[in-house]
């Protein structure tokens, strides 16, 4: 019906939820009837933080703890913060998007937020031409405020360290995925060289297997202590943690710079709809409006 949705989504590919605003979720049927927006945690195709098992959530970096504690105007710990470092239109309250925004400038995760107003931008708008100066203080504070932290201060400089991380973390996966072949084939060593000994261990229903645990414990934990397969397959198994260490740094490093060169963009961008205008425009503004709304 009539009714307005805002959504709030903190899970991994949560941004892939911004497709609300295109009716039947199709980009080619053009805009939903019903006003629905949203904001969410991750870019559709990206994980978000947080699914570790880790059992203590107040040590999280996440999207969802800076988010709902901005909407209480506190930083990540509960403490209050200075209204008008969230505040960014000075209306005396705190709006969704703004929340939002005090998540984007100051969690530490992998996190690369997204809205629905900025998934309609990358539908609706010119990929070129002309751009009209258009007011959006939430993307102004994500570019001062993450420009600063990251020394970046122009659109330019946040590309080059874009493009750098970029490449730097597809070699970093790409070592990621070698290392757990290497990891796999070490365990397939292993598993052959350890069953060549006891052939019933890879068989718990094996009418002999809990007769073999019992007899051979000592020998079959030395075996996995000390001979060549065994210490192979640890060797691998660290070189792999090892990978995968830089590469969670690099995506850690990264998750800001690409907050940052998306900030940029959705100012070219909604500059450009600007210039057009029209019925793509009034409803980018329909969706900052519901976006800005406060709960």
């Amino acid at each position: 019906g009539s009714r307005e949705v805002r959504l709030v989504i903190t899970s991994c590919y949560s941004g892939g939820f911004a497709d609300v605003v295109f009716a039947g979720a199709s980009a080619e049927r053009g805009a939903a009837s019903t006003r629905r927006c949203g904001l969410f945690a991750s870019e559709w195709d990206q994980e978000a933080s947080g699914c570790d098992p880790n059992p203590d959530r107040g040590s999280q970096e996440g999207y969802g703890i800076y988010f709902w504690h901005a909407l209480r105007g506190q930083d990540r710990d509960g403490k209050p913060l200075p209204r008008a470092s969230l505040d960014l239109d000075h209306d005396g309250k705190i709006s969704l998007l703004e929340a939002h925004t005090r998540a984007v400038v100051a969690s530490t995760s992998i996190d690369v937020p997204t809205t629905t107003s900025e998934r309609w931008l990358r539908q609706a708008a010119p990929a070129s031409g002309s751009e009209q100066v258009v007011s959006l203080p939430e993307d102004d504070t994500v570019i001062a405020e993450l420009g600063a932290r990251l020394s970046l201060r122009d659109q330019a400089a946040a590309q080059r360290r874009f493009d750098q991380l970029s490449t730097a973390l597809r070699e970093a996966d790409d070592a990621v995925a070698r290392a757990a072949d290497d990891e796999d084939d070490a365990y397939a060593v292993l598993r052959i060289a350890l069953l060549e000994r006891w052939p019933v261990l890879d068989d718990p229903w094996h009418p002999d297997f809990a007769a073999t645990v019992r007899d051979h414990r000592e020998a079959i934990r030395a075996f996995l202590r000390n001979e060549q397969p065994a210490r192979q397959y640890r060797a691998a198994g660290d070189r792999l943690a090892r990978a995968r260490d830089r590469s969670d740094r690099l995506r850690q490093d990264f998750a800001p710079v690409r907050r940052l060169v998306r900030a940029y963009a959705t100012r070219t961008l909604a500059g450009r709809l600007r210039f057009v205008g029209g019925s793509a425009w009034n409803y980018y503004q329909a969706l900052l409006a519901c976006e800005r709304g406060v709960p």
